[in-house]
């Protein structure tokens, strides 16, 4: 599967997350919006970092849904996760899944890079200070 995340495509990815939850919906990705925000973050974290748009394909993204939980709740519960890669010029949907999680912290979205868009990233950082 692979689904560009943008807005013609919200009824497609919805079905993606109808299909993924079941009948689950209290910690779970319920709405493609939520998706399409992932990709919003995970593109700000990318521009954070200061790689520049031609190098940022290949890029991955992984989202969990849910928010953080209070110590005291001590039941595992199902929640969602997505993956999402960077193509040349947009965010694609390319997993959805739901499991059951013990995570106190979920609703978190990482980003991981090439081996190239981490030495690009190195040289930009380095490229702000000096070395005696």
């Amino acid at each position: 599967m692979k689904i560009k995340i943008d807005i013609k495509n919200v009824t497609a990815i919805q079905a993606v997350l109808n299909q993924a939850n079941g009948r689950s919906t209290a910690h779970t990705f319920t709405s493609a919006a939520e998706i399409i925000e992932r990709a919003a973050n995970a593109e700000q974290q990318l521009a954070s970092l200061g790689l520049i748009k031609s190098l940022r394909a290949g890029a991955t993204a992984t989202a969990s849904s849910g928010g953080s939980l209070p110590n005291a709740y001590k039941y595992q519960r199902i929640v969602g996760a997505v993956t999402l890669v960077r193509g040349s010029s947009a965010w694609f949907l390319v997993s959805a899944t739901t499991g059951d999680s013990w995570c106190k912290k979920a609703g978190e979205t990482r980003i991981a890079l090439t081996s190239s868009q981490d030495a690009a990233v190195t040289e930009i950082f380095r490229s702000g200070y000096g070395k005696q």
